[in-house]
């Protein structure tokens, strides 16, 4: 079964405990385009679904479904599963 990008992305948070916005914007840009993709191009790719004014509206990322997003104290993003 193909993983969704925000599937993909909370389980990769999660094998780590928590991860910076960097290291999760690194693995989504990395998966999509190949390795050492996110040092040439496609660095703001994602980063609306890390918003928390996106259009008046919390990010994909931070909202809903099975699991989510939120941000710790020390500038680090942890999961929330339902």
């Amino acid at each position: 079964m193909k993983l969704t990008v925000k599937e993909a992305m909370l389980q990769f948070v999660e094998s780590k405990g928590s991860a910076t916005f960097t290291e999760i914007q690194r693995f989504l840009v990395e998966r999509k385009y190949g390795e050492g993709s996110y040092n040439r191009d496609h660095r703001g790719k994602y980063c609306a679904a890390f918003s928390t004014s996106y259009y008046g509206r919390k990010g994909y990322f931070l909202t809903g479904g099975s699991g989510w997003l939120v941000k710790n104290g020390e500038g680090t993003y942890s999961v929330v599963r339902k």
